[in-house]
């Protein structure tokens, strides 16, 4: 071992510059320290002090995650910004036309009358006369899977007419008008029609129409083309009187002409769709939020693969389906690794939502809710968070299919707000390492590096964070690669442990030698790397009042003293 000789001014200097290598982020400031340097014997001690308390958040370096957060009680919690998403489902306009149905009548022929001008004559139609009543096909969004009713204004206008000039005037007793079944009239069906109709003057009746009711009569719709297609068949009875002035000199065929014809009120031909009540199905395009976490970078927490183990993680869901129809969300979560590898996969769906409602969910694998959230158990949903992600990746879909309502022309939003909330709570499987680097000691020990071979760091260390620890290190050079015949030991050869400690009353007896192996070694000494391994968590939530406190830290030089009392040293 060399013997040091040095003056007291400049081996005072040597050893703050010792000082100095520890990590800049434990603050000595405002510390009291010891400053009586002990001379002589077999070596040179200096009491350094205590470090203040060194939080999670130091050990992992995430002084700038945005991600990692504390709660109003001071927990910490992993805790992405909450991601808003909304898909729209729109829903066209549809409109058609009627084309007008004709209906010939003849009551047979009528003689020249030689009788009373007020002498009655009495015609009935001798069988039911039909005619089409069709319609433009009606081609629906696909969502649409049945019809069951459509909704419109409309009006059936019945035009009767003379069509002979046996006669100059019919009295219609009673025409009678036996629409389809799914043709929503407005009054009774058969609708009656009476009234005089005159050579000039033909008579109009209308009656209005409030859709087409397809309960009965679902082969009208094709689901697989989507096409609507009306057709069917209107019915007609009549029974008419005439009177004897009224008949010509020549006589000859009682002729009448009846148009049904279904347009708008306003008289138009297009038809407006005002409601549909359908089976409707929806399921929106995938909507994908992606999160770098930033716990896998070289400034991350991640040394090598580590596993976190953190428990208790959960998904909020508030949803709001502003769609008139029931819907239900589905998704998927995955994490990555800093390598784009995949760590985990989940995925989740959620309870049917009520039409025009909102719901509040919270996923985990546990279940439980609080808050007037409702609980969705995930199986292995804490795998998120076993292994240390980089990257986390959220997929939501919107799914719907009931029986509801709609609107044309409406556009319905279906949206949500999610938030990842991952409280730092770790595992028994709790394994990652820290790494600390002292470094630019060339520097700092510049000029005394060839007559040191060995430092010693003594004291106590106490760990309040919910998990055990080590302490291992290793010398490295310039380059950062590791010197030969340097070691850097604890008293009993191997790592150092640190157990949790949770009232901070069970402190660890510490002392870290870095020792020459081979002579000259620590010449090239200019960096030591600290690893902090974590493993075995308890299970409970880290705090920021949980942390390492260094105590009673002492450096020591081995090897004796000898004080040169030349006339150029002040000594008091």
């Amino acid at each position: 071992m060399k013997n040091l000789l040095i003056k007291a001014s400049a081996g005072t200097l040597a050893l703050f510059g010792l000082i100095s290598c520890i990590d800049s982020r434990y603050d000595l400031a405002n510390n009291e320290l010891d400053m009586n340097i002990s001379f002589g014997g077999d070596s040179l001690s200096l009491p350094v002090g205590s470090t203040g308390n060194t939080t999670l958040k130091d050990i992992l370096k995430l002084e700038d995650n945005e991600y990692l957060r504390t709660d109003e009680n001071g927990n910490y919690i992993i805790a992405p910004e909450a991601v808003d998403f909304s898909e729209s489902v729109p829903v066209d306009n549809y409109s058609f036309r009627g084309d007008p149905a004709y209906l010939y009548l003849d009551f047979g022929s009528i003689p020249q009358t030689s009788g009373l001008p007020d002498e009655e004559f009495n015609y009935e139609l001798p069988e039911t006369h039909e005619v089409d009543v069709t319609f433009d096909d009606i081609e629906v969004d696909e969502m649409i899977e049945r019809i069951d009713r459509i909704e419109f204004d409309a009006v059936a206008v019945v035009t009767v007419e003379l069509a002979t000039d046996a006669v100059s005037r019919v009295r219609i007793d009673e025409l009678s008008v036996i629409y389809p079944g799914w043709l929503l009239v407005e009054s009774e069906n058969p609708a009656k029609v009476s009234g005089e109709v005159t050579l000039d003057t033909p008579l109009v009746s209308t009656i209005d129409i409030s859709g087409i009711d397809l309960h009965d009569y679902p082969e009208m719709f094709n689901p697989e083309t989507h096409l609507l297609t009306i057709k069917d068949k209107i019915r007609t009875n009549c029974a008419i009187t005439i009177f004897g002035g009224d008949i010509s000199n020549e006589g000859g065929d009682i002729l009448i002409d009846v148009t049904v014809n279904i347009v708008s009120p306003s008289g138009s031909d297009d038809i407006d769709v005002s409601a549909i009540e359908a089976a409707v199905s929806v399921a929106t395009d995938p909507v994908t939020e992606n999160f770098d976490l930033g716990l896998g970078g070289e400034e991350g927490l991640m040394s090598g693969e580590g596993i976190l183990d953190l428990t208790g993680s959960s998904i909020y869901i508030d949803l709001s389906n502003g769609a008139p129809l029931a819907a239900s969300f589905s998704g998927k979560i995955e994490t990555f690794g800093k390598n784009g590898e995949k760590l985990a996969e989940v995925t989740f769906d959620t309870p049917e939502i009520a039409a025009s409602s909102e719901s509040h969910f919270v996923i985990s694998q546990n279940g439980s809710a609080e808050g007037g959230y409702t609980g969705i158990t995930v199986e292995n949903f804490d795998d998120l968070f076993y292994r240390i992600p980089d990257n986390i990746s959220i997929t939501f879909n919107a799914n719907s299919s009931s029986d509801c309502r709609i609107i044309p022309g409406s556009n319905y939003e279906i949206s949500g707000t999610c938030r990842l909330e991952t409280p730092v709570c770790f595992g028994p499987d709790l394994d990652m390492s820290v790494d600390y680097t002292i470094e630019d000691l060339q520097n700092k020990l510049e000029g005394y590096t060839d007559i040191l071979d060995g430092i010693i760091i003594e004291g106590k260390v106490v760990s309040t964070i919910p998990a055990n620890a080590t302490l291992s290190g290793m010398a490295v050079d310039i380059n950062g690669n590791p010197i030969e015949g340097i070691e850097i030991l604890s008293a009993d050869g191997g790592t150092i442990e640190i157990p949790y400690s949770p009232d901070a009353g069970n402190p660890a007896e510490i002392s870290i030698s870095l020792m020459e192996t081979i002579d000259g070694a620590i010449s090239g000494l200019n960096g030591i790397i600290l690893t902090s391994r974590l493993y075995k968590g308890t299970g409970e939530t880290v705090n920021t009042d949980n942390g390492v406190v260094f105590e009673d830290i002492t450096l020591i030089i081995p090897g004796g003293v000898n004080i040169d009392l030349s006339e150029d040293t002040d000594v008091e």
